[in-house]
């Protein structure tokens, strides 16, 4: 289903369309959509409580999106970023005086 609304609470149209993403359907067809930062204003906007479950699902995902990235990284880059973290952890604690 696809709804089409003539105008949504909390999101002004130019600034929508700017920021519109177009999705390819197939080959041959593009269609535009609201951007995910103009769905949540939307949505909080609305206040309805299935449109803030909503925006809790879409935080959640994001999040979950998130986690999964970092956990992709093979391990060098992460033993490095771990590397990097203790290392200011260590200089925060007073381990680089005198150097």
């Amino acid at each position: 289903m696809v709804d089409i609304f003539p105008s949504i609470s909390g999101v002004d149209f130019e600034g929508a369309w700017q920021r519109r993403v177009d999705v390819a359907i197939d080959d041959e067809l593009t269609a535009p959509f609201i951007s995910r930062q103009d769905l949540l204003a939307a949505k909080i906007s609305a206040g309805r409580p299935q449109d803030l479950a909503d925006v809790a699902a879409l935080h959640e995902a994001e999040k979950h999106r998130e986690d999964a990235q970092q956990q992709s990284l093979p391990p060098a880059p992460r033993l490095m970023k771990r590397r990097s973290e203790g290392q200011e952890e260590w200089l925060k604690k007073g381990g680089g005086e005198g150097f």
